[in-house]
């Protein structure tokens, strides 16, 4: 069984329909990828998971257990972690505040909890910077901060939307040789993102969306290789 199984999902904004009977799964331990132009559904899908757009059909499940329709609060305490692409940083708390406020155990079979000082560890710049308000970070150190906190809570799954967005292309490399080190704890990982070489070689598998359903699925190699499928559906 899938650790994150999604089946037949329909979303929505008001009357617009998102996504399209959507299926997709992530095994635990595996680093799966969402790719998309912009308004392919990549944030919706991640946004349903964690119960912010409750879909109108199909069922999420994590460990076998449906999640669609519970509020985010619940699916958060079950063991999923979202990084959304606005930070949502508190910038008047300084970067040890934010994760404290941030730490939780909630029992959820994530494996070891997540403390400041193991989140440091995986985030040395953040550690030289501990007491500085996170207003006052560029936005690599937010978007770290960001990673960090979430991890605060724990989570057996880390969904991240369009981590590498807006940041410059050295700060870029930086954050993908930390996600790769956290894959490396055995974190389950579904990354949204527009960026292929920012996850080329941090993907298990890929998903390609267009217009809310899945275009493409297959290994990152084999992604990777196949030209005509980026030129259809990632091309600008």
């Amino acid at each position: 069984m899938p650790l994150l199984e999604v089946r037949g999902v329909d979303a929505y904004y008001g009357d617009s329909h998102i996504l399209f009977d959507l299926a997709l799964d992530v095994a635990e331990g595996e680093v799966v990828c969402l790719l998309g132009r912009n308004g392919a559904g990549k944030t919706t899908t991640l946004k349903s998971i964690i119960g912010l757009v409750p879909p109108r059909a199909g069922c999420i499940t994590l460990r076998g257990r449906d999640l669609a329709g519970l509020p985010p609060f619940r699916v958060a305490r079950l063991g999923i972690g979202y990084v959304p692409e606005e930070r949502r940083i508190f910038g008047n708390l300084t970067i040890r505040e934010n994760l404290e406020v941030a730490r939780r155990t909630w029992g959820n079979g994530a494996g070891q909890p997540w403390t400041a000082d193991r989140v440091f560890e995986l985030f040395p710049h953040l550690a030289t910077l501990r007491d500085r308000p996170a207003g006052r970070l560029s936005g690599g150190e937010q978007q770290m901060l960001t990673i960090a906190r979430t991890l605060m809570g724990s989570p057996s799954v880390l969904l991240l939307d369009e981590p590498s967005e807006g940041l410059a292309p050295l700060v870029v490399e930086m954050l993908a040789a930390q996600l790769a080190r956290l894959k490396g704890t055995g974190l389950t990982m579904l990354v949204a993102e527009q960026n292929v070489h920012f996850v080329s070689e941090l993907g298990d598998r890929v998903y390609v969306l267009e217009k809310g359903t899945v275009r493409y699925q297959g290994t990152m190699p084999e992604f990777v290789a196949n030209e005509d499928v980026r030129r259809a559906h990632l091309a600008v």
